[in-house]
């Protein structure tokens, strides 16, 4: 459970990492960001195979 000011800090930096994002991929396509996305997908199961850990949200969609 988070305090107020928790939160508060917790609403500022979504919506910073939602500006970034949007300002990163500005001139990329839909299909550009699920191909980035896939090959992205395809690097952290080529890490997994390694057998380097990457953190857990990467791995919520990962197929290969």
């Amino acid at each position: 459970m988070l305090t107020e000011k928790g939160e508060q800090i917790v609403d500022e930096s979504h919506a910073v990492l939602e500006t970034v994002n949007h300002g990163m991929l500005k001139d990329f396509t839909q299909e550009e960001c699920n191909q980035m996305e896939h090959y992205f997908l395809r690097i952290v199961s080529n890490l997994e195979e390694m057998g380097v850990s990457p953190p857990e949200h990467l791995k919520r969609n990962h197929h290969k």
